[in-house]
Order: structure tokens, then sequence, then C-alpha cells
């Protein structure tokens, strides 16, 4: 089926969206996206590059066109990381046109960060950021070999070794102030990262507090009528998953209808949730 120019303009934004938030775009890259042959990601990169001469530069070593740091700008988006993010869902949903997602991301995410971090992810190199916390709300520099970026309800993180404290966290991105590309190397001792390795199981129940009528509404829309339902993931998101379900792990605290499902907390996930640890 001929492309539509409608496509083939989206398809445009896109290489912009790519070479602004993973700094790079290539044949490979395109193919994945769009399940096309080696010759229509050809046409698509020159139809970019002849309309944007001056936004990226041919990498040969690792042959794809890398983004040129100022000049790429968004034209054909917004700039804002929400492109990035229904870029990958779309890709995911291939042909479909009745999918909106309703989130709103207010964290302010800057695409040289997002780049840089995600180049520095791809490459397993290290990154220097300056980063605000909430413990420590002064902009202060650290250096991280980052190996995931991951979008944890409606913020972008990057998970990394830290190399002050030899530890693998998580930093929110909306909280780094710059990234450059750092001159570390990676620790021939570094450990691995258990809290990422590990998949952890809890269980999820209608809160204790809901009345029974309420409590079989809860239990149909979230599990197929059973009494509870179990949830799988990497130890290292126990937390974000836990604020994106809105599970009440105080069930005498956090109450209906703020509340309306309760985690039934159990030993092993106790040790993943942020109160045991060091917030950063």
């Amino acid at each position: 089926m001929p492309r539509t120019s409608t496509q083939a303009d989206q398809r445009l934004r896109d290489i912009e969206i790519l070479l602004l938030w993973e700094g790079q775009v290539g044949n490979a890259r395109l193919r994945e996206l769009y399940e096309i042959g080696l010759g229509a990601a050809s046409i698509l990169i020159k139809a970019y590059r002849e309309s944007f001469p001056d936004c990226c530069r041919w990498n040969t070593t690792e042959r794809l066109f890398e983004a040129i740091p100022n000049t790429v700008r968004p034209i054909l988006s917004t700039g804002n990381v929400a492109d990035y993010a229904e870029l990958l869902q779309r890709a995911r949903q291939q042909g479909s046109g009745v999918i909106f997602d309703g989130r709103i991301d207010l964290t302010c995410v800057s695409a040289h960060i997002f780049s840089a971090l995600h180049r520095a992810c791809s490459r397993g190199t290290s990154v220097e950021i300056v980063y605000a916390s909430m413990t420590t709300p002064e902009p202060h520099p650290r250096e991280l070999f980052p190996h995931k970026m991951i979008q944890a309800g409606r913020r972008w993180h990057v998970r990394g070794l830290d190399l002050k404290s030899m530890e693998y966290r998580d930093f929110a991105l909306g909280r780094i102030k710059s990234a450059k590309s750092g001159s570390s190397n990676r620790p021939a001792d570094a450990p691995s990262d258990i809290a990422w390795d590990t998949e952890v199981s809890f269980e999820v129940i209608p809160h204790p507090q809901l009345s029974a009528a309420q409590a079989k509404v809860i239990r149909d829309e979230y599990m197929a009528g059973a009494d509870n339902r179990f949830i799988r993931c990497r130890a290292s998101m126990v937390q974000y998953v836990i604020q994106d379900l809105r599970l009440a792990v105080n069930i005498e605290s956090e109450l209906p209808p703020a509340f309306q499902l309760a985690l039934v907390r159990t030993k092993p996930i106790e040790q993943w949730l942020f109160s045991s640890k060091v917030a950063n």
C-alpha cells in the first residue's frame, strides 16, 4: 500500500523526535519501528536530510546519523518528552487509531539531557550529571554508568551505577540540570544490579474498608472477579508500580475513595520500598 503524505510527514517528524531524544537515527532503528525494508528506511532518512541538512551528521564508526548539538531542534514536533513516549507506544501498536493516552506529564525534561543519557546507556559509557534531589536540593555533580531509561508512571528516570555510592540508583530526569559524557572507566569490581535483575511478586486486593458491593466492583474491574491478584515486576520498580496503581500500603491512613486497591504487604518486598532506603 503506498504511503500517504500524512504518513510520510509523520515519519519525518519521528526522525526529528529520534534525533532529539535518542541523539541519533539509523537505518536499523527505522526498520525496527516501522517494519519496513532497507531501501524504504534509506529514503526516509534522505528525505529528512534534504529538508533539514544541518541537523545531523554521519558517524562512520557506528554507521548512523548523529544529532548535531544546538542545531537539531523541535520544528515538526513539540519538543516535549511526551512526543518520544507517544512514538514508542505507537510503534508497539502498529495501525491502531483508537488508542489515546490521557496522562499529563508535568515534568520538564530536556532533549539534550535525555539523548546524552540514552547514548550512554546504549554505549555502556559514563555520564556526568548535575542533580538536585529532595535530600540534597542544592544542585551537585554525580557521575554514573546508566543502563536503562525508565518511564515509571508519569515520570522518566535513568537507572545506573552511581560512582559516588557504588550503588545502583534511579535519577529522575526532571531533576537533572545538565548531562555530558564522562571520562571514567567502569570499575572492574562493579557490582551487578541486583534490584533490576530480581523479580518479585506481591498481592493486591480491594481495599478492606470498601463495602462488599464496592469491593465486587473492584474485583470485577481489576481481578476478573477473583478475590485478589498477584503482580510481578522488577524489584527496583516495586515502589513505582505501587504509586502508579495507587495501592494503599497503610490501610489505616490511605483510605477510599482515594485508594481503592490495597497491597498485602509481605516480607519479600519490604526491602524494595522507598521507606526502607535513602530517597534519591
